[in-house]
């Protein structure tokens, strides 16, 4: 029985976050790094992102390293937060990545 490593767990991660209180009255800032490492995906649906390996005999594809940083605000108005968060071109590109893989999962579960 050939084993394939578990889909998309990438082979080494680490987070970091920091929050602060601002000067300002109500309003707190943070930021965070957050570093996902290499992984492969294998199995039946492996997509055609990524560059294309073999893992035992069996086809699957791997993906690069990335790291991301994202920073955003909490602001407290009348007892209310009101959360401002700006993403960055990293988390840009990967949010258009998901919305691609799940087109392609909606194509093949709904023809």
């Amino acid at each position: 029985m050939t084993t394939l490593a578990l889909a998309r767990t990438p082979e080494h991660m680490a987070n970091l976050r920091g929050e602060w209180v601002t000067p300002v009255d109500g309003l707190e800032a943070w930021a965070s790094v957050n570093y996902h490492g290499s992984e492969i995906n294998a199995g039946p649906r492996i997509g055609t992102n990524g560059k294309p390996v073999t893992i035992n005999g069996k086809a699957g594809r791997k993906y690069d390293a990335y790291t991301t940083l994202d920073i955003g605000a909490k602001f407290v108005v009348d007892g209310h937060a009101r959360r401002v968060y700006r993403a960055t071109p990293a988390g840009r590109r990967t949010l258009r990545e998901a919305k691609k893989a799940l087109r392609q999962l909606a194509d093949e579960l709904l023809p």
